[in-house]
């Protein structure tokens, strides 16, 4: 909202958001819908689905108890500050990283099923 706030004088736009953060948003609707929405999605799409899933969280507070998949309580946030490299930044992982992540994940994905 801080960006939405200052600019609303500046365009619809940034007014209709800051009218929205303002009068609309909730954050607590947000995490109940977000937790309906994954309960749902775990217990009817992913119950049925023959494939691998691998469920991996952008935060610590993002976490879903998911009951189809395997998951990587690490999360990406984690995993993404570089140690020092300019080139990292929270939740983004530099093009190394991106690598070291995608091996890592198909090693899992190894471990889990003989067909890779």
């Amino acid at each position: 909202m801080a960006s939405s706030e200052e600019h609303k004088s500046k365009n619809k736009t940034y007014q209709a958001a800051y009218d929205y953060y303002k009068y609309i948003f909730d954050w607590r609707h947000l995490i109940d819908r977000h937790q309906r929405d994954l309960f749902w999605f775990d217990t009817t799409k992913l119950k049925t689905y023959k494939g691998l899933i691998i469920h991996l969280f952008s935060f610590k507070d993002g976490f879903y108890p998911f009951e189809n998949g395997s998951i990587i309580k690490k999360p990406l946030r984690d995993i993404g500050f570089g140690g020092g490299d300019k080139r990292a930044y929270a939740n983004h992982l530099t093009e190394e990283r991106n690598i070291q992540l995608a091996d890592n994940l198909y090693k899992l994905l190894k471990t889990m099923d003989s067909r890779l």
